[in-house]
């Protein structure tokens, strides 16, 4: 197995240091805009004869016209420019850029600062930036989405003008973030996706199931999920190649995350498994002893039974077929209790929808590689503290397959009795227990 060496790394972190650069400079003109709109008391005409001085010099003649703006208004608003509001925002916002960047880019990006000619044209950058987006703001967004929003939802308008300079920032900073979180590593040039987070002296190596998607561009989301283990830990999401060989097997899954923790630079990590990622993390340990301080086993199993081997089957004729929604479908309904699912059956659609994947190759070959999974009689191999985790009514693994495991090794056991397969979602204490595991060994 090929990963790219620390050369092309170090090229990367370049290149992903000067795009999170960048995102700092764009954070930074987005921040400055709602400042922009506080100062700037642009005017509303809405007949292109009555101003907003007017209107609030002669004041409401009817309680009619105290009201929102009707519709019909709405589709004859306009915004002109306050010249003066607009330049003054425009001089603040450059004594503040001055500040934010002597005070937060120059040391956060030390390195790619080293000359002054750099540090000008990032200022400048950064400056011409801000200025297209103070004009955006003040043609595109108040006269077609504010009028748009407003006239759709009834809401007034100056709730409108807000709406989309604020999905912006809060967009852009939740893309920045992800960025941060997000990493990829090469296995014979085919990315490999891991989710890095958290500040912890300890190492700790997350690897999911079986799902539709990669991991790719789901930080923030995994972050916030396993955000019980970030002041203990750096934590790793492992993912599994984007493209895989038609034959693969869940001991081949094990090797290529052991040679992106190699890689990574770890000698030792506690590793959690959950369902196919419990599989995984199976071949891991037992692959490699010296690697895994402790092991959690959630919801998985060391040998195929008949419930599995259906399971596997029907994705496989799903995905063949296309019909990959209702492959989220069913797991919507048979993995989680009714009391979880009842208030999202009306997103039930739109979230089976955005978990398709482009191809359908990937997923195929995934399912087919827990057809490979044996490692019951090799569970002995593993010295390490081990803790199994089950669900009393589990469709997929069975809380019989946990039980097997425990048994097998001796080890902690937990089965959660009113949960299905997705008790990793579902029970609020799944996380704490394996945290108090992980810290205690209780």
């Amino acid at each position: 197995m090929d990963i790219k060496d620390r050369i092309e790394l170090d090229q990367s972190q370049i290149i992903k240091k000067s795009l999170t650069l960048l995102g700092f400079l764009l954070l930074f003109c987005i921040i400055s805009v709602p400042c922009y709109f506080l100062m700037t008391a642009g005017t509303v005409d809405v007949t292109n004869e009555v101003t907003v001085e007017k209107s609030i010099k002669d004041g409401p003649e009817t309680e009619e016209e105290e009201g929102d703006i009707i519709p019909e208004e709405i589709e004859k608003l306009r915004f002109r420019l306050n010249g003066f509001a607009f330049f003054g925002g425009i001089l603040l916002a450059m004594i503040l850029y001055v500040v934010y960047f002597e005070a937060v880019l120059k040391k956060r990006f030390r390195e790619l600062m080293q000359g002054e000619k750099i540090a000008m044209a990032a200022s400048l950058v950064a400056l011409l930036l801000f200025v297209l987006i103070q004009f955006i703001a003040v043609t595109f967004i108040p006269n077609r989405i504010t009028r748009g929003l407003s006239s759709f939802t009834g809401i007034p308008w100056e709730i409108a003008y807000a709406v989309p300079v604020f999905y912006a920032f809060f967009t852009l900073i939740g893309t920045w973030v992800d960025t941060n979180l997000n990493h990829t590593v090469y296995l014979d040039d085919v990315p490999f996706h891991y989710v890095q987070f958290g500040k912890g002296a300890k190492n700790l190596i997350l690897i999911p199931g079986l799902s539709t998607l990669t991991l790719e561009g789901k930080g923030i989301s995994l972050a916030w999920q396993f955000r019980d283990f970030a002041k203990d830990y750096t934590v790793y999401v492992m993912d599994k190649r984007d493209e895989l060989k038609e034959d693969v097997t869940l001991r081949e899954l094990a090797e290529d995350i052991a040679g992106v923790i190699d890689h990574i630079g770890l000698l030792s990590a506690d590793v959690v498994g959950v369902s196919q990622g419990g599989m995984i993390a199976q071949y891991l340990t037992i692959g490699n002893p010296d690697l895994v301080d402790k092991l959690v086993l959630a919801v998985t199993a060391s040998r195929l039974n008949d419930s599995v081997k259906n399971y596997v089957n029907q994705c496989v004729i799903l995905a063949q077929k296309g019909e990959m929604e209702e492959i989220n479908r069913d797991s919507f309904e048979n993995d989680f209790t009714e009391e979880y699912t009842k208030p999202l059956k009306p997103f039930l659609p739109l979230l089976c929808k955005i978990s398709v994947p482009k191809s359908n190759v990937r997923f195929i070959r995934l399912a087919r590689s827990i057809n490979s999974l044996d490692t019951y009689d090799d569970l002995e191999k593993i010295k390490c503290p081990v803790f199994v985790i089950g669900a009393g009514k589990d469709r997929i693994v069975t809380a019989d397959a946990s039980n097997e495991i425990a048994e097998k090794l001796q080890c902690k056991k937990y089965i959660f009795q009113r949960y299905g397969h997705g008790v990793y979602s579902e029970a609020k204490d799944f996380n704490q227990k394996i945290y108090r595991f992980l810290m205690t060994g209780k």
